[in-house]
């Protein structure tokens, strides 16, 4: 079985990825924490990407969920009989339900090549895609590390707070096509399908 090593959440203002010990979860298992308006946490942010993305607008662009992403939530609700009902609430039938569409999603594209990333990346996740998006960063100006772990020669396979802050500095970069058409003003650092698409297209083009 693989796993993921999910860190705690990250205030609002500042990128802290702060490690809080390693909690065993199915890779498929991107939501695991229920979350309902007010929460603060790190799988708020990967929520308002995913709902802008599946074309449910959301207001934030960071780890809160504020009104605009339970109404976001209530929307994708009405629409996914699976989900239990419409109640604002990321509660455990509607994670299953949106870990469902994001597995699906990845086996549609199926695996990742040299050649094309294929595969959704969030902060905490080990995958050997991480290396070769540190590599891509590195090679491209946004630098993952000077020196060390996740330096040019010495990437790795952890997704941690330098791979995603130099993420959201690419998106930020090349917010016209990342950004904008999901309605955000700055970088996630998460390596969703609209991040995917503008990597994939840069690196061949």
């Amino acid at each position: 079985m693989k796993y993921i090593h999910m860190g705690a959440g990250f205030g609002a203002s500042a990128l802290l990825f702060v490690a809080v010990g390693m909690l065993p979860v199915e890779a498929s298992a991107f939501f695991t924490t229920e979350l309902k308006r007010g929460d603060v946490h790190l799988e708020a942010n990967l929520l308002n990407a995913f709902l802008s993305e599946q074309g449910y607008p959301v207001s934030t662009d960071g780890d809160r969920f504020d009104a605009h992403t339970e109404k976001a939530l209530e929307l994708f609700q009405l629409e996914h009989a699976e989900a239990g009902g419409v109640t604002g609430v990321l509660n455990a039938q509607t994670r299953s339900t949106i870990n469902n569409v994001m597995q699906s999603e990845q086996s549609v594209l199926g695996a990742s090549t040299d050649a094309v990333f294929n595969t959704n990346l969030i902060p905490g996740m080990d995958h050997e895609d991480v290396r070769r998006l540190q590599v891509f960063l590195n090679q491209n100006g946004f630098t993952v590390a000077e020196t060390g772990f996740g330096s040019i020669g010495n990437e790795t396979t952890s997704y941690g707070a330098k791979t995603q802050y130099a993420l959201m500095r690419y998106q930020d970069a090349h917010a016209e096509t990342i950004l904008m058409p999901l309605g955000l003003t700055k970088g996630t650092g998460l390596f969703l399908e609209y991040t995917r698409n503008i990597v994939n297209a840069e690196r061949y083009k």
